[in-house]
């Protein structure tokens, strides 16, 4: 499935007809970082520069803006020299967007022109003014967006620059070692709009937010987990721990016996906005998923060849793939949109998750299929990358990307033999 975001970040050359055919099925409405324009017109310079004073976004010039059996209409090769005379022209400074040229057919092409914010010398002036994008139509900015514009480096304009979560870290205990098996990390950077710079979390917005994970592809996927492991009650998404105005942590516990304090399976959601007052600031939202198997099986007395390597890769595709489908669910990312006073549609996809282990790797990891390279030495997981050309909100791409990412793990911790079990693996 194309998505805008997929069509921004992919090379040049896999760029195709077919991919905007199929953004087009979806009959996306124009939006802050979309715009369709039929043919030329002089309204395109307007939309690149307030693309580019903005969030940044794609212009998609040879379509119909309205539904349509076949909305690719094309245009002739040379509007694209039109398109870049106009920029250097009417622009302040002189600026050109990267056009790409798809071809159609009867010599007829779609334009697709993609404004990158972090590669435009901002702000950029037409006509003695700045144009700014507002949610489907261009403006103008006031006096306020003007003074952020010059003086700050991380507004929302190169927010493309600041979109990795921070990294994670295992916890410890008193005594210096960690409760846990592994640490599962992702999330999401969120810019804030003007009315969530001044505004606290709300609790009712706190609690739909519960509510959408409770109701998500993770939530379904604990409860599958957490049943290997003999548990004896679930605490769905709930708030717990650090709570302030701007500060939220929610929590998904599955206890086991009367010891309220063990949990091996447990997921916690953090919601942090910036300073308040800050109206170029961000949200950043992180999802965690912490397991302690073998701290169990250790205290119940099961001997160790019980408690090691008993990780196998299938379940650790699943609980990423829960993750991941938590963070791109349609509920979750409208309440987060709302949270933080933007359009969903400048909330981007995970770029990062991290994999930390308290034990190396591949004494966690199931071996069968695997192999350990003699003297590899040990590795205590990964800081993995999402690759931006993925529609993670696709199951089937998301597989893809879930299998690179086991690759890496694999490799990383000195072992071989990954391509053969995940060949292996169910495709569901």
């Amino acid at each position: 499935m194309t998505s805008t975001e997929t069509l921004f970040n992919s090379p040049a050359v896999q760029i195709t007809a077919d991919k905007i055919r199929d953004l087009m099925d979806q009959n996306l409405p124009e939006g802050l970082t979309l715009e369709y324009k039929e043919t030329y017109s002089r309204e395109i310079v307007k939309s690149v520069a307030a693309m580019a004073n903005t969030y940044g976004g794609i212009i998609l010039v040879g379509v119909k803006d309205q539904p349509d059996s076949d909305r690719l209409v094309g245009v002739d090769g040379s509007i694209s020299l039109q398109i870049v005379n106009a920029c250097h022209d009417r622009l302040e400074p002189p600026w050109e967007p990267e056009i790409i040229s798809v071809p159609l057919e009867a010599d007829k092409k779609i334009l697709v022109i993609r404004i990158d914010p972090s590669r435009a010398p901002r702000p950029l002036v037409l006509d003695d003014r700045v144009p700014i994008r507002l949610r489907g139509r261009n403006a103008y900015a006031d006096r306020t967006r003007l003074f952020q514009m010059f003086s700050d480096e991380t507004s929302p304009s190169n927010f493309r620059l600041f979109q990795h979560i921070s990294q994670s870290t295992l916890p410890i205990r008193p005594d210096g070692e960690p409760p846990v098996d592994f640490v599962l990390r992702s999330g999401l950077m969120i810019p804030l709009g003007e009315k969530a710079a001044y505004r606290p979390l709300s609790e009712l917005s706190i609690e739909s937010l519960a509510s959408a994970l409770n109701n998500s592809q993770l939530n379904q996927t604990l409860i599958k987990w957490s049943g290997k492991f003999s548990t004896q009650g679930l605490n769905l998404f709930h708030r717990v721990g650090f709570n302030r105005a701007r500060h939220v942590q929610l929590s998904w516990q599955a206890l086991v016996g009367n010891d309220p304090t063990f949990t091996p399976v447990e997921s916690q959601v953090g919601i942090k906005l910036s300073n308040v007052g800050i109206t170029d600031g961000y949200m950043e939202v992180s999802l965690s998923v912490l397991t302690s198997v073998s701290q169990m099986l250790r205290e119940g007395g099961w001997p160790s060849n019980f408690y090691r390597n008993w990780l196998i890769i299938s379940e650790l595709r699943y609980l990423i793939d829960g993750v991941l489908g938590a963070l791109v669910d349609d509920e979750v990312v409208r309440v987060l949109s709302d949270i933080a006073d933007v359009d969903r549609s400048i909330i981007r996809q995970p770029a990062t998750l991290d994999f930390l282990t308290a034990s190396a790797v591949a004494d966690l990891l199931f071996l069968d299929g695997l192999q350990v390279i003699e003297n590899s030495g040990p590795s205590h997981g990964a800081n993995l990358v999402s690759d931006p050309t993925i529609d993670l909100h696709s199951p089937e791409e998301r597989r893809d990307q879930l299998n690179r990412w086991l690759m890496e793990i694999v490799l990383d911790a000195g072992l071989v033999g990954i391509e053969g079990v995940i060949a292996g693996l169910s495709e569901t």
